[in-house]
């Protein structure tokens, strides 16, 4: 029965981001815009779930706009600098959740991830690579 339950809950989320990845930009800027001038009309439900879901995610929505308005097209650079920076974002977001259900549940957190930095792909082998001096012995140096 719980599993039902968890079912449709599940499928009320989908139904939701499904909904709000279909949306412009310029949509949820006139929502916000709407909501910051406090204009007395109340929210329904589904503006009112979007406008949650906008504000969580204004810092995702600020990369995403930067990138969409300064670079020219075609340019991948800027795109993997993007996907750097949603994996990072991501990563992050993923591990906030954890968090939350483990101290919801009452267990120890999770263990905190590796810290990532959005210019991690840049550093190539050679400079991840350890200088000599702090390379293990290998069979000929014994």
């Amino acid at each position: 029965m719980a599993t039902t339950a968890t079912d449709t809950r599940n499928d009320e989320l989908t139904d939701l981001l499904s909904y709000i990845s279909q949306l412009g930009l310029d949509d949820i800027d006139d929502l916000l815009s709407r909501n910051a001038t406090g204009s007395g009309d109340a929210l329904n439900d589904e503006e009112l779930a979007l406008l949650v879901f906008a504000e969580e995610a204004q810092g995702l929505l600020n990369i995403v706009k930067d990138h969409v308005s300064a670079a020219p097209s075609g340019v991948v650079d800027d795109v993997t600098t993007l996907l750097d920076q949603l994996v990072v974002m991501e990563d992050m977001a993923r591990y906030d959740r954890e968090m939350a259900i483990a101290l919801s549940e009452g267990r120890d957190p999770p263990p905190r991830p590796v810290r990532a930095t959005i210019n991690a792909s840049a550093v190539s082998h050679a400079e991840a690579t350890p200088p000599p001096e702090y390379a293990s012995p290998t069979s000929a140096d014994r």
